[in-house]
């Protein structure tokens, strides 16, 4: 793969993609789509044994887009949360996409996604955030069985 710091025709790291790993994007800022990650997600997570991987949490010293992309590469799965979606967000699903990775896509029912991604599925999701886990963790082991 393409390094995007560098602008080398490959990536120098030897990434190797971990099958039960996913990467979370979601705009940091806004404590409720933090609150819906927390409440929701990490717990389906958990329940399906499935490593959580949010840029935020991993603490290193690498350029931050490099952090990113190997982390998204070490990943399987890709999870966006798109309410209120920032510039990253965008870029790391991007990123995802161009890397074929298992792709997730969820939003609060406010929403209004870009033209680009109205046909894509996506599980929206209100105040009930049990909901949202169940259908979090069904489309997640669909992509598992998928896989298998």
């Amino acid at each position: 793969m393409k390094c995007y710091l560098t602008g080398n025709k490959v990536c120098n790291l030897d990434i190797k993609e971990k099958r039960n790993q996913i990467f979370i994007a979601y705009n940091y800022k806004y404590k409720n789509v933090e609150k819906t990650i927390e409440d929701a997600i990490i717990p389906a997570l958990n329940e399906l044994n499935i490593i959580y991987k949010i840029a935020k949490l991993e603490i290193s010293n690498k350029d931050f887009f490099c952090k990113i992309c190997e982390l998204i590469q070490q990943s399987k799965y890709f999870l966006a949360n798109l309410t209120n979606p920032t510039f990253n967000v965008g870029l790391e699903l991007g990123l995802a996409l161009g890397l074929n990775k298992e792709t997730i896509l969820i939003a609060s029912n406010r929403t209004k996604l870009p033209s680009d991604l109205v046909r894509q599925e996506v599980i929206f999701y209100g105040k009930d955030l049990n909901k949202l886990k169940e259908n979090f963790i069904s489309c997640l082991n669909t992509l598992i069985k998928k896989n298998n």
